[in-house]
């Protein structure tokens, strides 16, 4: 790749907000994978070990299972239903849909956290079966945008920079994910030394 390539590429407005988008969306959604179930154990919903919730859950599967299974729907979902309404409801506008299921992810992981005690919804999120629907939601919007982001933003850029503008978000996510990881073994560590 040419320096130029580079340049022109980075030239884009919209590529820059693109990137930065996923970047951040990046730390979200690993986020919550990664901490979902220390932070259900934290609510007195699931056990350290995720092997049984601590709650009535009235014939639920333990939460590694459900947690992971709601995730998985919701990200896959999620993909398919953001692209699908990137395409027929805004005509393969990105921006709009990107932007209202941004909103919608912020409901949703709301709803896990500190916004239940102001709302008084705490019911949603404080039994097993409204976590896991509130982790669906969440992973429904986390991971249609980060879909959107990473496969339907480069097309967008027409085919003589799709390649590298894929490549490029890639590397960035790579970044988050060895930052994350150092940050994440920081935290573990720290814990296991108390």
């Amino acid at each position: 790749m040419a320096p130029a390539e580079y340049r022109e590429l980075f030239g884009s407005r919209a590529f820059i907000r693109y990137l930065i988008a996923i970047t951040l969306l990046t730390w979200v959604r690993d986020g919550l994978i990664t901490w979902i179930l220390s932070f259900l154990h934290d609510q007195e919903l699931a056990s350290a070990d995720g092997a049984a919730w601590l709650r009535p859950a009235s014939g639920m599967p333990p939460p590694n299972d459900a947690i992971g299974l709601a995730i998985f729907v919701g990200g896959a979902t999620g993909g398919v239903a953001l692209g699908a309404i990137s395409d027929s409801l805004f005509r393969s506008a990105r921006r709009p849909p990107l932007l209202i299921f941004t909103l919608a992810q912020a409901v949703a992981l709301g709803a896990l956290g500190p916004m239940v005690e102001w709302t008084g919804a705490a019911w949603l999120a404080l039994s097993p079966v409204g976590a896991v629907v509130c982790v669906w939601a969440a992973c429904f919007f986390v991971l249609g945008n980060y879909s959107l982001l990473c496969y339907g933003v480069p097309t967008d850029l027409g085919e003589q920079r799709a390649g590298m503008a894929a490549g490029v978000t890639r590397h960035s996510t790579h970044i988050v994910l060895t930052s994350q990881s150092h940050r994440n073994h920081i935290a573990i560590t720290s814990q296991s030394h108390r």
